[in-house]
């Protein structure tokens, strides 16, 4: 029997309403600074969620999260905030309480997808709320809230273990400050980069925030389009944060503390870099074979190389129209997507160490088959044998995100059957990957049935379907989710 404490569930709620109060307060104080008329519905609630949070995280309990306990939480957390964040932003913006869900949901999941038209028009402070929700919401607001409230760390230890479950200091709260310093650090040089190769100070900070975070929310309805026709030269640094921050943190900090080679042997890394060379160059033939030249061949390529960098990091800015490219182009990015970046970053899809392993695994059987089971199945990762549960979860979570993609499509083929296939099956991979690219489905004119298909491909995609496995583990007698534990 799995015991389940409201009560430290609640706490831990607590915690995390106390951090989003105080990330609220930086939309009325932006509003200050640029002279913009206060928020009130920020300024509200920011108040409220800080004084309640804090009062429900000061609940006395024994013990910190079980497992079970640690799950919920996290599902909660990645549900309720956004909630709560849709409230002021529905009343600041004077739209649909659903639609400012669904932004809320894709800013903190750092998906990208969006429903808002008009943004130039938005004042910056909301602007820049866009960009920090994806900044939070991407590293997690458990390193967070670990980093800001001491007494968060025994409630956080299974909560971050769910989120990010590597290490890289000795204790899960050094490794904490460890993760946030190193995104301060990456989101800095990011910022200055942009600035200087073109973007104004504003831009440059909020793209930095949402490329580190492999977020993609810009500030403009074309997105970084609008910005690339003025200043081509900002995709370079732009293309450097989002592989950055779709790079494994154990090996950011190996590159900070000089250790190249390591990094360079790194096996991950390696087929990383690969596979970003590949779909780069095939979405850039694909799109010059098909004819899909916007003014010249340099720029297709150009065009081909950021939108195939960003669908594989998961970031999710693009250059030109996404709906308008070939058919092929699109399920080649669509593949793209639903790998995703490396394990242990900002990042969806499956991840690279999974793609990694299911390729090792498929040559390793087929090997066995050809020499009549003679060769040895097992494999070797960075020189270790993996065991049969670590090569079990990684083809239980890819054959779990393939089937929520397709089944995602179906039902907003479903719903839409205006779009063709191809589209349905690049947003559904774009939503469950946390990308945000779009073919044009998203919109605030969709229809709510895809709206709530989308909002939980997101929600699902950023927990790597961890309650939705634990779910059918519990139905088939608790042995499916032993694989991810």
């Amino acid at each position: 029997m799995v015991e389940l404490r409201g009560l430290n569930v609640l706490k831990t709620i607590g915690a995390l309403m106390s951090l989003l109060g105080a990330l609220m307060i930086s939309v009325p104080l932006i509003d200050l600074a640029s002279g913009e008329q206060v928020s009130a519905g920020f300024l509200v609630f920011s108040i409220t969620l800080m004084l309640g949070g804090f009062l429900l995280s000061r609940i006395r309990t024994q013990e910190g999260l079980s497992f079970v306990e640690a799950v919920l939480s996290s599902t909660l957390a990645w549900t309720l905030l956004p909630a709560i964040s849709a409230i002021p932003l529905s009343i600041e913006l004077s739209i649909p309480l659903y639609d400012a869900f669904f932004e809320s949901v894709s800013g903190f999941t750092g998906t990208g997808l969006t429903v808002l038209t008009g943004l130039e028009n938005l004042k910056p402070s909301i602007l820049f709320w866009r960009a920090l929700m994806q900044w939070v919401g991407e590293l997690g607001f458990v390193v967070f809230a670990m980093v800001l409230f001491p007494f968060f760390y025994k409630y956080g230890l299974l909560m971050y273990g769910v989120e990010r479950p590597v290490r890289i200091e000795a204790s899960m709260y050094r490794t904490a400050k460890r993760l946030f310093n190193i995104y301060i650090l990456l989101t800095l040089a990011g910022t200055l980069m942009l600035y200087y190769s073109g973007m104004n100070i504003f831009d440059a900070i909020t793209h930095s925030m949402t490329g580190i975070a492999t977020g993609g929310m810009s500030n403009y309805d074309a997105n970084y389009d609008v910005i690339y026709r003025a200043a081509p030269l900002t995709s370079i640094p732009l293309i450097v944060v989002m592989v950055l921050g779709a790079t494994n943190f154990l090996l950011l900090d190996k590159l900070l503390r000089g250790d190249v080679g390591d990094v360079a042997r790194n096996e991950e890394f390696r087929l990383y870099m690969i596979l970003l060379l590949f779909f780069s160059a095939t979405t850039s033939i694909s799109m010059l074979v098909s004819g899909a030249i916007s003014s010249s061949i340099s720029e297709t390529i150009v065009s081909g190389v950021f939108n195939a960098i960003s669908a594989m990091t998961t970031t999710g800015f693009n250059i030109g129209v996404i709906g308008q490219l070939p058919y092929i182009s699109k399920l080649i990015l669509t593949f793209s997507m639903l790998i995703g970046g490396m394990t242990f970053a900002t990042v969806g899809g499956i991840k690279v160490l999974r793609f990694l392993i299911i390729l090792k695994k498929l040559k390793a059987t087929s090997i066995s088959i050809v020499t009549g089971g003679r060769a040895e199945m097992r494999i070797r990762l960075g020189g270790n044998v993996m065991d049969d549960s670590e090569t079990a979860s990684a083809f239980l979570l890819a054959l779990t995100h393939f089937t929520a993609v397709f089944i995602g499509a179906m039902l907003i083929k479903l719903v839409l059957p205006g779009f063709d296939y191809a589209d349905a099956l690049f947003e559904s991979a774009s939503a469950a990957s946390c990308v945000g690219l779009s073919t044009g489905i998203t919109s605030a004119m969709a229809p709510a049935g895809v709206k709530a298909v989308l909002i939980v491909l997101m929600i699902l995609g950023r927990l790597e379907y961890l309650p939705l496995l634990m779910l059918i583990g519990w139905i088939l007698g608790r042995k499916t989710i032993k694989l991810l534990r």
